[in-house]
């Protein structure tokens, strides 16, 4: 890291760090806005509900291209402001569930992730009353950004009884 002194640079790393430099270092990289904003993000709002957001166990995910694509065109779907249920019938006797959130929705991975491991979240509450050798296919609209983890549990909810699946 160089710092200019003067009219003379000198690199950090060899100059012993007085408390002066040790101050000027945390003040340039602190924003004090930071902290407001981030108490915004979906991901704020969720860990103040004090949740711990865990990815559903392999044997219950969808996890094969073909498998999302037979869901969404031979299944049934309802959908609401926040989602899109899809679900049909599947070979194999068990449950399995899968999320969607498109690069439209969002454009970083992290994002997407993100949005996907809430979703899971707010699915598990839900997950004793699915029934078996059901496939699903959870779908995220653009409102699902902003949404809180209790808002998506609902709206999961309400989408899972009006599909008849709860």
């Amino acid at each position: 890291m160089w710092r200019s002194v003067g009219y003379h640079e000198t690199y950090l790393a060899t100059q012993a760090h007085t408390a002066q430099t040790r101050t000027w270092l945390h003040e340039a990289h602190v924003d004090p806005q930071r902290s407001a904003r981030s108490q915004s993000t979906p991901r704020q709002r969720a860990l103040e509900i004090n949740c711990l957001i865990v990815a559903l166990s392999r044997a219950l995910r969808l996890r094969k291209n073909r498998d999302f694509q037979r869901v969404r065109q031979q299944g049934r779907s309802v959908s609401s402001r926040l989602l899109i249920v899809a679900w049909s019938p599947n070979d194999e006797g068990q449950l399995r569930i899968g999320f969607v959130v498109s690069k439209r929705i969002a454009k970083h991975a992290v994002v997407r992730n993100y949005v996907k491991r809430l979703l899971s979240e707010a699915l598990r509450a839900s997950l004793p009353g699915l029934p078996t050798g059901v496939d699903i296919v959870i779908s995220a609209r653009h409102a699902a950004i902003g949404a809180d983890l209790r808002t998506l549990q609902q709206d999961i909810s309400i989408l899972l009884h009006r599909a008849k699946l709860l």
